[in-house]
């Protein structure tokens, strides 16, 4: 199995090889050979290339996303076993993955492209990426479901993993009770635990939120407590916690991801663009993988 961790692991190298080589070849090299002449020694040539290169990597690559790693991990190994269950030993085997939440979730362009890079790197025909998002979704929306068809439809074919994303929505409510939530959140994560026992559980944070007040968008003051609120639930019922909002810079970052270009946040600064629900997704797939990497 750590022949097939390395493979992985070579194809991101390959890929990100590639990236460079090109963006050498096409951004670098013919602004360089413009300020050069013939007579120019080679070396001199080469070191004015990776001199340029390394600034302008450095500034292109520059991100709005905070490497955020994946609390309790050990929380992941079923997941991490299913995902090493390769068809070289088990034709069949297949990893499903259930990803929960509101709309963020259901819109399918964070979910789609976390679904292409497992697909992508594990095969296409081997993983089942699920999207189960609802508009308006709270997390006492799945309370009221019937959990014992919900478990049917799990028994059919257990998923390996399901990631639980709420919050976004109660943060805004007037009347939130962070004791309740707490208390809903714990009840909702134990459904899941006796529903799919062969099941990972990973509760992924919020983005961060903001409302028009005093000339100023300011992130909902509800909402780090929110958070917190969901990470001591997801630690104390043994599931992995990924913190979106830290990830994306905490308190006042949705403003800041509104006004980059391109834009990663809607006007609304509540829901993200497809290039900025794209960049989150890119940034949890990375953390994910690097712990299975580890595992």
């Amino acid at each position: 199995m750590k022949n097939e961790k390395n493979k992985l692991w070579r194809a991101y190298c390959t890929r990100f090889d590639l990236m460079v080589k090109d963006y050498a070849l096409k951004e670098i090299a013919p602004c360089t050979l413009r300020f050069c002449t013939s007579h120019i020694n080679f070396l001199f040539v080469a070191i004015t290339i990776l001199t340029i290169f390394s600034f302008s990597f450095e500034a292109r690559c520059s991100s709005p996303i905070k490497p955020q790693k994946i609390e309790n991990t050990k929380a992941l190994q079923k997941f991490f076993a299913s995902l090493q269950t390769t068809p070289q030993q088990w034709p069949e085997a297949s990893t499903r993955i259930i990803h929960y939440g509101d709309s963020h979730v259901a819109a399918d362009w964070l979910t789609g492209k976390i679904r292409r890079n497992f697909q992508r790197d594990f095969g296409a025909e081997f993983i089942s990426y699920e999207n189960k998002g609802i508009n308006g979704a709270r997390v006492t929306k799945p309370l009221g479901w019937d959990w014992e068809k919900v478990a049917e439809d799990f028994s059919a074919h257990q998923p390996a993993l399901i990631v639980i994303a709420y919050g976004t929505n109660e943060a805004g409510d007037i009347d939130l009770d962070l004791s309740q939530y707490k208390k809903n959140f714990t009840e909702l994560l134990q459904h899941f635990e006796q529903a799919a026992p062969e099941a990972s559980l990973l509760v992924i944070a919020p983005p961060d939120r903001a409302i028009f007040r005093n000339n100023k968008w300011r992130t909902l003051t509800t909402l780090p407590s929110l958070i917190e609120t969901q990470r001591q639930a997801a630690l104390s019922e043994g599931a992995a916690f990924w913190d979106q909002f830290a990830a994306m810079g905490g308190a006042g970052s949705i403003n800041f991801w509104a006004n980059h270009e391109p834009r990663l946040a809607q006007k609304d600064h509540v829901h993200l663009t497809l290039a900025g629900y794209e960049l989150v997704a890119d940034a949890f797939y990375t953390q994910l993988i690097q712990e299975y990497f580890n595992y």
